[in-house]
C-alpha cells in the first residue's frame, strides 16, 4: 500500500503516519487545527463551522466505506458502522481488539 486515508479528528496522528514513511500518499479530512472531539468545544461552536465539521465526518465514513481495506478501532462507534456499511465487509479489521467484525 502507497496510498492511505487517515480518518482521524486528531491532525497529531496524520503527522505521525506521515512521519513513519515519508514515501506513503497519506491523506484526511482532518484539518492541522483539529486535536481531538470534545462534544462540550463541539456544542460552542457556531452553526457554519458545527455543519462543517459534521460534514467532514459524513465524507470520511463514505471514504472508508468505500476502500479495499478498513483497519479501524472495534471500540470507536463510528468504525463499527463503516464495518457493517462498507462494501467489502471481510476486509475490516479491528486493530485494538482480537475481536472480529461479523456483519
Amino acid at each position: 500500500l502507497r496510498r492511505l486515508f487517515v480518518m482521524t479528528d486528531d491532525y497529531q496522528v496524520v503527522e505521525e503516519v506521515r512521519s513513519l514513511d515519508p514515501g506513503l500518499d497519506v491523506f484526511t479530512c482532518c484539518v492541522a487545527e483539529e486535536h481531538g472531539y470534545r462534544q462540550k468545544d463541539f456544542n460552542k461552536l457556531d452553526m457554519p463551522s458545527k455543519t462543517s465539521a459534521i460534514q467532514r465526518l459524513i465524507a470520511e465514513v463514505e471514504l472508508a466505506c468505500q476502500s479495499e481495506l478498513f483497519l479501524g478501532c472495534y471500540t470507536s462507534n463510528v468504525s463499527r458502522y463503516v464495518a457493517l456499511a462498507h462494501k467489502h465487509p471481510r476486509q475490516c479489521f479491528s486493530v485494538d481488539s482480537l475481536k472480529l467484525w461479523n456483519p
